[in-house]
């Protein structure tokens, strides 16, 4: 079991202008300018690099099977499915962020399934997906107000009542490699100090099989 780091809990707040080219109209820095999609976009955004990451985007379509140990500690792995549904192009979005430079962006929804967490089973939810051309992509929650830093997407962590949190999320790298994380959070309670900490743990896996499509 590990201390569950304040990561994991994102409230940021960040102080900055966005420097937004002319066809970007200026918004609150919270959330860097308004964003375009990917029909609306200049020519000049849909760079060769993307166009693969794109493709590798839709070639997650499909049912899946990983190993993981969770906790990381456990003596065997269990087994964890997953069916990922992609979404058209058109619904890329191209997102200005605070700092300067632009994000590529879309969705996609994730259904668990498997024996082995009976947690996730059942479990569905909408990812948000951060294109990375050139290092392929991050599949979990982006915080726009952290220029689409990208955490653990949020799922239902009512199947045990001693949980606070559950969350997922997955990488792809520029080789088609699947990883995964998990992460628990339990109750925080009062420590022998007299504060607050809160105890839990992560997981992760590589090596993602597809299994179907």
């Amino acid at each position: 079991m590990v201390k569950i780091s304040s990561s994991f809990t994102i409230l940021l707040s960040i102080a900055c202008v966005p420097d937004l080219q002319p066809q970007y109209p200026q918004s609150q820095c919270v959330d860097g300018g308004q964003r375009l999609s990917y029909d609306d976009a200049p020519d000049s955004l849909k760079t060769h690099q993307l166009d693969d990451t794109i493709v590798q985007y839709s070639a997650l379509a499909g049912q899946w099977e990983v190993d993981i140990r969770c906790p990381p500690d456990s003596p065997a792995a269990r087994t964890l499915g997953f069916v990922v549904e992609t979404r058209p192009r058109r619904d890329i979005g191209f997102q200005p962020l605070c700092s300067g430079g632009i994000e590529a962006v879309t969705k996609c929804r994730v259904s668990f399934s498997g024996q082995d967490f009976p947690e996730l089973a059942g479990q569905s939810s909408e990812f948000d997906v951060l294109l990375s051309p050139g290092s392929g992509m991050c599949i979990g929650r982006l915080y726009p107000e952290a220029d689409y830093a990208c955490a653990p997407q949020k799922l239902d962590p009512s199947y045990d009542s001693t949980w606070d949190f559950l969350a997922a999320g997955f990488t792809l790298d520029s080789t088609n490699a699947l990883s995964g994380y998990l992460n628990y959070g339990f109750k925080p309670y009062q420590n022998a100090q007299g504060g607050m900490s809160q105890a839990g743990y992560d997981c992760t896996s590589t090596s993602a099989v597809r299994v179907g499509p």
